[in-house]
């Protein structure tokens, strides 16, 4: 799925912005978190397999490598730049119906429109 063409846009809600938001320009969801859905598709290190969550490990599923060490190695010395990679979200032009967190994804990320961004992470413990 190609992301850097607008979809259906909703022409009832306006956001007071022609395009994506500054980052933190309304109130941040119950867990306090802000710009989650609906600015800009979000950016993923795993590869893009249209089935992959039908096979995949329950918890913590890599896709593309054995390890997020292996990708990130991979995209410092540039053999994974071409490969389609996940994108998360939605971006600014999505109807309401489509602004969703879990919403996925896949484009190469030579191909970055300005209606990607990247998603900042840290990992906790449960």
């Amino acid at each position: 799925m190609k992301i850097n063409m607008p979809g259906r846009v909703d022409k009832n809600s306006d956001d007071g912005y022609g395009a994506a938001a500054p980052v933190g320009s309304f109130p941040p969801n119950g867990s306090s978190l802000h710009d989650m859905a609906g600015n800009v598709w979000e950016w993923c290190l795993d590869a893009y397999q249209v089935d992959f969550y039908s096979s995949s490990p329950r918890r913590n599923p890599i896709a593309g490598a054995n390890s997020v060490t292996t990708m990130i190695n991979g995209f410092r010395n540039k053999n994974l730049t071409n490969d389609s990679r996940v994108l998360r979200g939605s971006a600014y032009f999505d109807s309401a119906q489509d602004l969703r967190v879990v919403r996925r994804a896949g484009n190469a990320p030579t191909d970055a429109p300005n209606t990607v961004g990247f998603r900042c992470v840290r990992p906790v413990t449960p």
